[in-house]
């Protein structure tokens, strides 16, 4: 077998490798996650929301700060009914952050501790659930809610100027689908 053919074969096998992986874990985020008991995890969601950091986050120089919502509530939406509630319309989101807890943190190290407010439109009127929360770079582990994340910079970028403003994407589940 010539070297290029056997490359190609290695290259066709890394392909389908990494399609099969991205299928598996899109089907863990699009299949709803909802249990008849709620004490077991709820349903999935998908989020987004823009965010201000203050005083900024650098690549090179470690600090403290915090991170808070920029002004509109961001949208966050479930494969499913979250902590019990039939959402009637899409659920509205607000972080309030502080980075630099466990050690000053930067753009590649941080650490956060904060909560967010999940206002869920019901029938009944809007019912908010504050989740508690820890993160690093990527993941969130919370006390309701848990998940990923990545992030589209809209102000600095880290690496020229300090990061001071970033639309957050993320995907979760609610750990405990009971209601307080």
């Amino acid at each position: 077998m010539s070297r290029f053919r056997h490359a190609g074969l290695r290259l066709r096998w890394a392909v389908g490798a990494t399609a099969a992986a991205a299928l598996t874990t899109a089907s863990l985020l699009v299949a709803p996650m909802a249990s008849a008991d709620p004490a077991e995890p709820g349903p999935a969601c998908t989020g987004e929301e823009v965010l201000q950091v203050s005083p900024g986050l650098s690549a090179l120089t470690p600090g403290t700060g915090r991170v808070d919502n920029a002004g509109v509530l961001g949208t966050e939406t479930c494969l499913g009914d979250a902590l019990g509630y039939t959402a009637t319309g899409p659920i509205r989101i607000e972080h309030h952050i502080e980075y630099g807890v466990d050690r000053p943190s930067t753009c590649t190290d941080i650490s956060m501790k904060g909560y967010a407010l999940h206002h869920i439109p019901t029938a009944d009127g809007v019912v908010t659930v504050r989740n508690d929360f820890v993160a690093t770079l990527g993941a969130f582990q919370g006390e309701k809610f848990s998940g990923t994340y990545g992030f589209v910079p809209l102000e600095g970028d880290c690496v020229t100027a300090p990061l001071t403003k970033f639309k957050v994407v993320y995907a979760g589940y609610f750990n405990d689908n009971s209601r307080d």
